[in-house]
């Protein structure tokens, strides 16, 4: 059988309109249902990671099955700290748009994380597509030329590394981390 190995869901600058309620809650229950963790699109600027943890929470999903999406987009400690002690991952999942924000940015608070002892909480990604009809090759090619799949290996682990994190920290965000998430829980 074919199973989801996560249920993505989105909150915005929109609100919660009805619709968005009714998507939120369906992914509640499927995942009250199979136990298969939630990632989130979030926009970090207005910290709605925070209403989304809290919603998703009232309807049965433990923050630990949480994976609030997006979160590189900010350098605010507190408000990522938060979403970690209170259970969730944070994808750090933007690397190479650095229209947003810059690599080394997002290296750097990635770093202050690690040393503050949050690498169980972390997830890395580049949110790339190989195509993408909103952002074309010759706008990803003068406004993103790093944001594509192979960014991560090449740029930044290197700039993690050099930066102090241990091949530990390494395993844990792009091995450990995923493969708790991706299993099942009932």
């Amino acid at each position: 059988p074919v199973r989801a190995g996560m249920i993505k869901v989105s909150t915005g600058p929109g609100g919660w309109s009805p619709d968005v309620v009714r998507v939120m809650s369906a992914a509640a229950a499927a995942h009250v249902r199979t136990g298969v963790t939630i990632t989130t699109h979030s926009v970090p600027a207005t910290h709605n990671g925070l209403e989304q943890q809290a919603f998703l929470g009232r309807h049965g999903v433990r923050a630990e099955r949480i994976v609030i999406g997006h979160s590189g987009d900010t350098e605010d400690l507190d408000y990522l700290r938060w979403l970690m002690d209170n259970g969730s991952t944070i994808g750090m999942d933007r690397f190479g748009m650095e229209h947003i924000l810059s690599d080394d940015r997002r290296v750097a608070t990635v770093l202050r994380l690690l040393e503050l002892g949050y690498a169980e909480r972390i997830v890395l990604s580049q949110d790339a597509a190989i195509d993408s009809h909103v952002t074309p090759p010759a706008w990803r090619a003068r406004e993103a030329p790093n944001w594509h799949m192979l960014n991560i290996p090449q740029r930044i682990l290197p700039l993690l590394r050099a930066g102090g994190a241990s091949e530990a920290d390494v395993e844990q965000m792009l091995v450990t981390n995923p493969r708790r998430l991706l299993e099942p829980m009932r």
